[in-house]
């Protein structure tokens, strides 16, 4: 029994208090200690050669890296709080589950490196190349990556917090099912990046460049896009909650089956964007371009499209009941099957505009332009019911 007692102890010692998990890669290149590691670094006053050295798991802690030479070196599991990598080579090093707390990484080359898992806190990359980095799993809080590259990133399942990555390059990184919370992207190139199933909050992307991107099943909420490009972006069942789009361009962008709630669409460039059966709830579109926009199938209801160019605009089958339409431009609009009780029409130029079997009850007419062209209009649902005169 005794014997049983101390192979389970020694067991528990051995397997159960591993926080990193073992190195799957213990023999690549020659293995240094950190004895070693000083050596070289009192030897010469920058630019140390660790190259495709073996560093796993060692607590380089507070120690200068600067100008190093470290590309390809095997750093898994290393600690390298409060270290100065400025201007290092660390192209194709490993770093996957390191610890990176208050590190200086300034200008420094990580093009192609592993930092999978890694624990990044307080640390600076600013300048740093990090094109084709794995950044995977990794979690990130309060850091800089300001005017970096970060082209072709892996940044799946990260969990980001209280970071910048403002005027950074940022295409076609990879964010899926990542948690973004409080992170400044302003002004940042993120044309062709992917946001599958992805879960932002406070995000601010103001002025930054979002075109073609995939925004499928993310959901935003408390962010802000103002003066963002994100057209053509595919963005089937995204979600903006209290979300701030003012000036954006979202131009032929697909966001189908989308969920708006407090969302501000004032200003925006919506022209041959799809919105097709999404749901809207307390929603400004005041002065938006809609040209030729698809809102069929949509839910509208008190929705305030003020002085906007909805012209072309698909919104069919849709509920725009109470919603107010006052002096927008509706010319060739489509509304055909759709409810528009107790919407505010007023001042609206209806040119050609499609009425067939809509619900006019309530609806207010007064003093709006060219409804003698309005197709529709004298058979529709409730007309009897309309507002035409004060």
């Amino acid at each position: 029994m005794k014997e049983k007692i101390i192979i389970i102890f020694f067991g528990f010692i051995l397997f159960g208090c591993s926080i990193i998990p073992k190195s799957p890669n213990p023999n690549i290149g020659e293995r240094l200690e950190i004895v070693e590691v000083n050596q070289l670094i009192n030897s010469k006053e920058k630019g140390i050669n660790l190259v495709e050295k073996n560093l796993s798991g060692l607590e380089l802690v507070n120690m200068d890296f600067s100008l190093g030479m470290m590309s390809a070196a095997y750093m898994y599991g290393v600690d390298l709080s409060s270290s100065n990598l400025q201007g290092a080579d660390l192209s194709g090093v490993d770093l996957s589950y390191a610890t990176l707390h208050n590190v200086n990484f300034r200008n420094a080359n990580l093009s192609g490196a592993n930092l999978s898992f890694a624990d990044i806190k307080n640390s600076n990359f600013m300048g740093a190349d990090l094109s084709n980095t794995v950044l995977e799993n990794a979690e990130i809080f309060r850091t800089v990556f300001k005017k970096v590259d970060l082209t072709n990133a892996n940044m799946q399942y990260a969990i980001i917090t209280e970071s910048m990555f403002e005027l950074s390059k940022m295409q076609s990184v990879d964010f899926s099912n990542a948690s973004i919370d409080n992170s400044d992207f302003k002004h940042a190139n993120l044309n062709y990046a992917i946001f599958g199933d992805v879960y932002i909050t406070h995000g601010k992307f103001l002025g930054s460049s979002l075109s073609n991107t995939n925004l499928t099943d993310t959901q935003f909420i408390s962010s802000t896009f103002e003066e963002a490009n994100l057209s053509y972006a595919m963005a089937h069942q995204v979600s903006f909650i209290k979300t701030n789009l003012k000036g954006a361009i979202l131009l032929n962008a697909d966001l189908s089956n989308g969920t708006f709630e407090h969302t501000n669409f004032s200003e925006t460039d919506l022209t041959s964007s799809s919105f097709h059966s999404s749901k809207f709830n307390d929603v400004n579109f005041n002065q938006a371009n809609m040209t030729g926009a698809n809102f069929d199938s949509t839910t509208l209801h008190k929705a305030s499209i003020v002085d906007a160019n909805l012209s072309k605009i698909r919104l069919s089958e849709s509920d725009l009941s109470e919603s107010n339409l006052f002096k927008s431009n509706l010319t060739s609009a489509n509304l055909s099957n759709s409810d528009l009780y107790g919407a505010n029409l007023q001042g609206t130029n209806l040119d050609k505009t499609n009425f067939s079997d809509a619900n006019v009850d309530l609806t207010n007419f007064v003093l709006v332009k060219n409804i003698d062209t309005a197709i529709g209009l004298k058979s529709a649902k409730n007309v009897d019911n309309a507002i035409f005169s004060r």
